[in-house]
């Protein structure tokens, strides 16, 4: 009876000893699977650079912002680049990557540098570079953030780049670049109508793209419009919550904004529309053409994205095609976030709905909500959207 008393204890005393061996190779065993999936190539799977088909598709805004680019180029005396296949199917991996993990990072969710990527895609390269942009889903906004940028700048004028493709998705953007091995290099593409390219003819050893352009083209005068010139005009722009007396170094450094010329029975006559810079004080200026109309007397108004339109005063302005026509500064209203030039109730929903949005996803380059534009949500925000409603209405 003793012996079995004794041979009881010490089983008992055994137990804790066996739990905490089990115990240890529980934890071995999880750290080994967590080194196994913080080794980025052991994560990547064969197909790591599959997208859906119609992400592969070069869709209207892709294309703009290619154009946008291949136009900068010749400005500057570069080619155009041709559109790779290849570094579609990288660019789209990568902005599905960035939208689905909530990232804005050129290494993506598996580890992966961007030439690792390339690789992994096909695309045998002899020279790279990226550009992303997360903040609108407008292709000029990710050109005019990426060009006044040095980096991303430098990357849309390197002189060794080739070729290029585009992915949007949403507000996220990817520009991959790259110069091809000769087996991998792109066929060069059409060119649509629209787009003219010229190239210096002293630069040759360079593949071209194919232009078509109709040879049939009939121009028929308007009889109705006499003595036009083209009339441009110098506008000023001020956003409240930006400038001297708000936020001096917004992360936008352009606007887009549009200039309507109206004529003594308040009929529309002409309308133009650009992007005007920020003068690093207080002011977004710029020249805007408003293509063909009779010099004399107009009222103007100007309007931004999601912003009331305004009334320049004086009310009329005398324009003269011999000049550029300076326009007093207008201070525009922000808040207009459906455009129907009214601020109401549903403003007030949208506004909160995309506060909502922006404190889970991030809200930069969000003019909608971030108003004085300097990457976060605050009471700044709030009160200039406050203060807009004291007019409620545009002109």
């Amino acid at each position: 009876m003793i012996d079995k008393e004794i041979y009881n204890n010490k089983s008992h005393l055994l137990f804790p000893f066996f739990a905490l061996f089990l115990l240890f190779v529980a934890v071995f065993l999880s750290v080994s699977t967590l080194n196994n999936r913080q080794d980025p190539r052991s994560r990547a799977s064969a197909n790591e650079c599959s997208v859906a088909d119609n992400d592969l598709v070069k869709t209207d805004k892709d294309k703009e912002l290619f154009d946008l680019v291949n136009k900068y180029r010749v400005d500057n005396e570069l080619l155009p680049l041709l559109w790779s296949e290849k570094l579609k199917n990288s660019s789209a991996w990568m902005v599905q990557d960035m939208l689905s993990n909530n990232r804005f990072s050129h290494a993506d969710s598996l580890g992966r540098n961007v030439p690792v990527r390339y690789s992994d895609c096909g695309y045998a390269y002899i020279a790279w570079g990226e550009n992303i942009y997360k903040g609108s889903d407008n292709p000029q906004n990710a050109f005019n953030w990426w060009k006044n940028s040095v980096e991303h700048n430098k990357n849309m004028l390197e002189s060794n780049i080739t070729e290029a493709a585009v992915s949007n998705k949403g507000s996220h953007w990817v520009l991959d670049l790259g110069a091809a091995s000769s087996t991998t290099q792109s066929p060069a593409p059409t060119v649509s109508p629209v787009t003219t390219i010229t190239i210096n003819p002293s630069v040759t050893n360079y593949p071209s793209p194919s232009i078509n352009i109709s040879p049939t083209i009939n121009l028929t005068p308007n009889p109705t419009i006499i003595n036009t010139d083209n009339i441009r005009v110098w506008a000023s722009v001020r956003f409240p919550g930006i400038g001297q007396f708000g936020n001096k170094s917004p992360q936008n450094l352009s606007r887009r904004i549009t200039v309507d010329v109206y004529d003594s029975v308040n009929n529309i006559r002409a309308s133009g529309t650009n992007f005007l810079q920020y003068d690093g004080k207080d002011l977004f200026s710029g020249l805007i053409n408003l293509g063909e109309l009779q010099s004399g007397v107009y009222s103007v108004k100007i309007k931004g994205d999601n912003t009331l339109l305004t009334l320049v005063v004086p009310e009329f302005q005398e324009f003269d095609s011999k000049k550029d026509n300076k326009l007093p500064i207008v201070e525009l209203k922000p808040g207009d976030t459906d455009n129907n030039n009214v601020l109401d109730q549903d403003d007030v929903a949208n506004f909160t709905t995309e506060i909502l949005d922006c404190l889970i996803t991030g809200c930069s380059g969000n003019f909608n909500v971030d108003l004085n534009d300097n990457g976060d949500i605050d009471i700044i925000d709030y009160n200039v959207f406050l203060d807009s409603f004291a007019k409620l209405a545009g002109d």
